[in-house]
């Protein structure tokens, strides 16, 4: 079986899902719905909404907004890139949506430590960016060089 990064937690399902689909949806609709690393990002989202309610109310409109803007950004880019008709456009926005997600690990970076986040929030927060950035470069790879992406299934089968 193929090693995952360390430090990354990562589903294997999930991984063996993108590359046995290529595009990582199911085969009967092409919905953005069906993408395992929009549904990954959606629940980023949520994630952060939860932890940035704990912040004091003058980063309202100021970290707070911005890490929300951030997690949105990546669910919303993997969604319009899917539905773009070339692989220059659909990675074009994918690449937006993993800029969007290193932007998000480093404002979690700072509101942890100005203290607005709580160190098993931060680790969880963390998890799921990585595993998101994980899914999200597996996603841009197959798109570059489906053969490969299908190839690399085959080490992932126990």
């Amino acid at each position: 079986m193929a090693s995952v990064p360390r430090g990354i937690l990562c589903d294997l399902r999930d991984l063996r899902d993108i590359l046995v689909t290529n595009n990582m949806y199911n085969t009967n609709s092409k919905s953005y719905r069906n993408l395992i690393v929009w549904q990954r990002s959606k629940d980023l989202i949520v994630q952060i909404y939860k932890i940035t309610k704990q912040f004091p109310k003058e980063e309202l409109y100021v970290l707070s907004s911005q890490m929300k803007r951030c997690s949105i950004s990546v669910a919303s880019n993997i969604a319009e890139g899917n539905q773009r008709r070339t692989i220059k456009d659909i990675i074009r926005f994918l690449n937006i949506a993993q800029g969007s997600l290193i932007e998000l690990g480093c404002q979690l970076d700072i509101a942890y430590e100005l203290g607005f986040i709580n160190e098993v929030d931060n680790k969880e927060t963390i998890e799921t960016i990585n595993k998101t950035g994980y899914l999200l470069t597996k996603f841009i790879q197959s798109k570059y060089n489906p053969k490969q992406s299908l190839k690399s299934l085959k080490s992932l089968k126990s």
